[in-house]
């Protein structure tokens, strides 16, 4: 999952990359990674709209309108590892993530039966007996399961890759100020952004979020800015006794043709040094000029921008964007961490274009640099029972590293899943009556192969555009049954189904670094 600037470079929007849709998104905390929704200590959000983590608790006895049966073979032990790696700066350290209990969910006739594993100390695990054929494979945490991967395979990886140390400490106090002297700037814009990294404390954001004071227009130092490091985006300690290398980054706002982006002019690594919980940190030093690079973009926004009736028949595009970052994990491991930014441009236009974009990138040669680039779909629907209207967000994307981007012409790999229904229901319509474990179906794409299925169901909140996150699903299959516990009468959802060119339901929290994603948006649905 990536972490991407809005064009205003003070607020991160969680978006899709690789098939890690929203409601997993996870940032690296203070308490590690819990269960199989990702890192504790983190924050999750969705379009700009922060959402939760509350799915209903699966159980074993309830109604299951035409599930996939479990039986049909003998029965075998399903194993795996649930095994956490954090990559810092040049080191792995891979943590067993003991906090959730494995379960099998097996569907027969209108009922699902679970079937509990455990867990060993080296974060190995096993459900044993399990029926042959397709059955749920969950977390289950305090009672409660809110993910499952679908699948009759019998081996599975549930770890993830983060970016940082695993025993990275959260600033809690407000103030925490980090107040900088620091030379060199590239002679200031009102549109330039000021950012910091640390791989090791796995932290960053935008140093002006909660700045005292904000740079002039030509200034070129930074003269007692006092930052409030409790509102970056991912706020943890640094820490020089770990030896926590930091970065910050001048993004300069460029021009080519119309569109307007920004991209690292200048950078400053300073010695190690802490920025610990309420303290007051003053850090002086010097900017220095990051050495430029270009690519060569021939965008088909016009093939994104006519895939939004496959989005939802009421979709239109909102924004096209490209955001190239630095990733910890290399080309071949995708961290569900956030990420210092490149390169981040966007606008509301979808005309074809060819772009060539200049950029620094001051960070490890072995980080990519990789690109994301997407086109963003808003979706309207009336809170039911209101008269307030909201809008879910979604994007068609593709990723890789800026080399393999940039070789042929840059357009949709793979269109949304098609003929989505919701208990047999065409599912772009508004539905009643679904029930509380309806079967959600849907057709291939109609553009590309997908190789992977991503479930999101958001419960709908009249205060909250993309809904609270009440459960997801990993399959190969074009339909999963929802477990009971997952909706709630009286409540009203919507559901994002994305299609995938790369991932693998054998490992389905370790997304693919290359590929693309396609989402189609439901329209709401009560049971």
């Amino acid at each position: 999952m990536r972490y991407l600037p809005s064009v205003s470079g003070s607020l991160f929007l969680a978006l899709t990359l690789g098939g890690c849709s929203d409601g997993g998104t996870t940032t690296t905390g203070a308490s590690g990674s819990t269960g199989a929704g990702g890192a504790g200590g983190g924050s999750s959000t969705s379009s700009g709209d922060t959402t939760s983590s509350t799915g209903g608790a699966a159980s074993s006895s309830g109604a299951s309108s035409s599930a996939s049966t479990g039986t049909g073979g003998p029965a075998s032990d399903i194993t795996g590892t649930i095994v956490d790696t954090y990559i810092n700066q040049g080191s792995d350290t891979a943590v067993p993530n003991l906090a959730g209990t494995p379960i099998a969910l097996v569907p027969s006739g209108n009922t699902f039966t679970t079937i509990t594993g455990t867990v060993a100390p080296d974060g190995s695990f096993k459900i044993p007996n399990v029926p042959a054929g397709t059955v749920y494979v969950g977390l289950q945490s305090a009672g409660s399961t809110d993910t499952f991967i679908v699948t009759d395979q019998r081996t599975l990886d549930l770890g993830y890759f983060y970016a940082g140390r695993q025993d990275v400490k959260p600033i809690t106090t407000s103030p925490t100020n980090l107040v900088l002297n620091l030379t060199g700037m590239a002679p200031w814009d009102d549109l330039d952004t000021l950012e910091i990294y640390s791989q090791g404390a796995a932290a960053g954001g935008d140093l002006l979020a909660a700045a005292m004071t904000v740079p002039t227009a030509g200034d070129t130092a930074l003269t007692a800015l006092s930052t409030d490091a409790a509102a970056l985006f991912v706020p943890n300690q640094i820490e020089a006794a770990k030896s926590d290398a930091t970065y910050f980054t001048q993004l300069v706002t460029l021009t080519s043709g119309t569109f307007s982006y920004d991209s690292i002019g200048k950078s400053f690594q300073p010695a190690a040094f802490s920025l610990l919980d309420g303290a007051t940190t003053p850090l002086a030093g010097a900017f220095t000029d990051v050495t430029q690079k270009t690519v060569t973009l021939d965008w088909k926004r016009s093939l994104f921008a006519g895939l939004a009736s496959a989005v939802n028949p009421t979709a239109a595009v909102t924004t096209c964007s490209v955001y190239v970052f630095g990733e910890p994990g290399g080309a071949t491991r995708s961290t569900n961490s956030y990420v210092p930014t490149i390169l981040y441009g966007s606008d509301a236009g979808v005309d074809d274009v060819s772009l060539k974009l200049a950029y620094g990138d001051p960070f490890p040669a072995s980080w990519g640099p990789e690109a994301f680039i997407y086109a963003d779909f808003s979706v309207p629907y009336l809170v039911p029972g209101t008269a307030t209207m909201k809008h879910a967000h979604t994007t068609i994307d593709l990723s890789g590293t800026v080399t393999d981007v940039a070789a042929g012409a840059v357009k949709p790999l793979i269109s949304p899943p098609s003929a989505l229904k919701v208990g047999g229901k065409d599912a772009f319509a508004v539905n009643t009556g679904v029930g509380l474990t309806p079967v959600l179906s849907w057709s291939a794409p109609t553009l590309g192969t997908s190789v992977l299925y991503q479930v999101n169901v958001r419960l709908i909140d009249e205060a909250v555009s993309a809904g609270h996150f009440a459960g997801r699903f990993f399959t190969q299959g074009t339909s999963v049954t929802l477990p009971p516990g997952m909706l709630a009468s009286g409540s009203s959802y919507f559901v994002r189904i994305t299609a995938q060119t790369a991932g693998s339901v054998t490992s389905p929290f370790k997304p693919a670094t290359t590929g693309g994603t396609a989402t189609a948006v439901s329209g709401v649905f009560t049971p």
